[in-house]
């Protein structure tokens, strides 16, 4: 099992998981006494080099007996190969060439892996202590496919919400709910299936770059059926500036139709109309998230200039507690 002092030293300051704590091996053996499936994880990197090596850690440090981890990265410049030729010897795989985007690059990686169960993490999110161990006890029976919970983050790991999957039995079903809730339904990082279920439903939508992890999840669930559940935290994703979710979001709700259409046969027009609204919604929030970090900072104008834009993508946003606790401890100074 790797230790985190076996891995390259964290940053200076950088205490806790996964930096100078460990997931916790798993018993030698599973429940019903097997031995633990290979589990092959993959990483896609682009220009995250903020975040690469919490992601890298937090998979290597997991305990887990029989892991295959691949990174595949698409020529970053700025640091993150140097982040990756560091652990490089606890890696099973890891490149760095252009590719066509962040679901080729995860398909490239699942082509190369070898386990009996599977999944992917960003090189921006991270997997919490025991998660690789819970999703293969999930998948010890017949299931195809598990989901658990997932820590929303900001930029500096502080907690957003927390996600917990919801049941959805068929297609029709999800793509009713798929336009108002995407993302709360099925957390991304905190699902993995098995390799069968991949070679039933795979392999990712190259020509989609923004929800083809849920239009693999639509295959997934028409192939093998519902997914089995876990109350487990499993990964935390993380909301920041630069990731897709907050800088190109309103790229989403063209790709969030059309996997609605192709699944429920129509979307009725006041669907259509939701779909931006939800965009405009998260874009607001997560700037309205952005200025508090300013002020926080002193940066006042930086902030004043956040909270516009807040306000004119989405007003509801400074009826949050998050920001109701910041005027009232920052502002009023009440305690």
């Amino acid at each position: 099992m790797i230790g985190w002092r076996d891995l390259p030293p964290p940053p200076v300051g950088r205490t806790g998981w996964p930096w100078t704590e460990e997931g916790g091996a798993p018993p030698a053996r599973r429940a019903d006494d097997s031995a633990w499936p290979r589990f092959s994880i993959v990483t896609p990197s682009y220009n995250q080099g903020a975040y690469l090596e919490e992601t890298l850690r937090s998979v290597l440090l997991q305990g887990y007996p029989n892991l295959e981890y691949v990174v595949m990265d698409g020529g970053s410049s700025d640091g993150s190969v140097e982040i990756l030729r560091r652990y490089a010897p606890f890696l099973s795989d890891w490149r760095s060439e252009k590719d066509g985007g962040q679901s080729q690059a995860i398909n490239r990686g699942l082509a190369r892996a070898t386990g009996e169960l599977l999944g992917w993490v960003n090189s921006d999110d991270r997997f919490e202590p025991g998660a690789l161990a819970c999703a293969a006890q999930a998948l010890s029976g017949t299931g195809a496919w598990t989901v658990g919970h997932c820590r929303e983050i900001d930029a500096q790991g502080r907690l957003i919400r927390l996600i917990a999957p919801q049941l959805i039995r068929t297609p029709a079903e999800w793509a009713e709910r798929f336009l108002d809730s995407a993302s709360a339904i099925i957390p991304q990082p905190s699902t993995f299936w098995t390799a069968a279920a991949w070679k039933r439903a795979g392999p990712l939508r190259e020509d989609m770059h923004f929800v083809f992890d849920h239009d693999f999840f639509f295959r997934l669930l028409r192939a093998a059926g519902p997914p089995a559940l876990v109350a487990q935290t499993l990964s935390s994703s993380r909301l920041h500036p630069d990731c897709k979710n907050v800088a190109f979001s309103n790229s989403f709700a063209p790709e969030l139709i059309e996997a609605g259409l192709r699944n429920l046969g129509a979307v009725p027009f006041h669907r259509r109309l939701w779909a931006p609204v939800r965009v405009s919604r998260s874009r607001g929030t997560l700037a309205l998230y952005e200025g508090v970090r300013l002020a926080r900072q002193g940066d006042r104008r930086g902030a004043a200039v956040q909270w516009l834009k807040a306000f004119a993508l989405w007003p509801f946003g400074f009826a949050s507690r998050l920001f109701a606790g910041f005027v009232r401890r920052e502002i009023l100074k009440w305690r």
